[in-house]
């Protein structure tokens, strides 16, 4: 009796099938994935928005720009920012955000918090003196002080403290600069995360 066995090009046929199916279903675990990240970072920030709400200084929401150079702070103190090559873009974490080459002058009445945060995307940042570093990919960067130490905190994680004199402390002209990077949502607390 003659038992039929299977032909080269039957089973290169069938393990190219697989091979086929197991990319698509790895592509799509690594979509899933990222989106699942995502969605955990984007709870941190609303958790830190609903904590700190009460002591809220200042927040830019990137809603509205005039004529690509006025973005406007929802909070209580109403400090403009004023800027060159500032565009509204859409797909962002809190709806509508700001993509812009160079820098972004704001004029602060004397302040004092304790925390920043604001999301990022697409290089080097400087915001209030400080430095930031983002992916391409959305980033929730906060910087907060407390019981003289400064904490940097990126999507929920602390990855650097060290001791500082004071809490920030902020009047006249600061600035928000970058090239070709994403900014959502700049929030500034009189408290501490911690």
């Amino acid at each position: 009796m003659k038992t039929k066995a299977f032909t080269f090009i039957e089973l290169l046929i069938v393990v190219s099938i697989i091979a086929i199916l197991s990319s698509i279903l790895v592509h799509g675990a690594k979509e899933r994935r990222a989106d699942a990240e995502f969605k955990k970072v984007l709870g941190y920030a609303t958790e830190i928005k609903g904590r700190l709400g009460h002591s809220l200084v200042a927040e830019w929401k990137m809603d509205v720009v005039d004529n690509n150079k006025v973005i406007y702070d929802s909070g209580r103190l109403s400090i403009t920012g004023t800027g060159s090559n500032i565009t509204t873009e859409t797909n962002c974490p809190e709806n509508k955000c700001i993509r812009f080459n160079g820098e972004i002058e704001f004029n602060f009445p004397k302040i004092k918090a304790r925390t920043i945060c604001f999301w990022g995307k697409g290089g080097d940042i400087e915001l209030m003196e400080m430095s930031f570093t983002a992916q391409d990919k959305w980033q929730f960067f906060c910087e907060s002080i407390s019981e003289d130490i400064q904490y940097s905190i990126i999507d929920g994680n602390v990855v650097k403290s060290e001791l500082v004199s004071s809490i920030f402390e902020w009047e006249n002209q600061y600035s928000l600069k970058g090239i070709n990077v994403y900014i959502d949502d700049i929030m500034i607390f009189e408290d501490s995360i911690f």
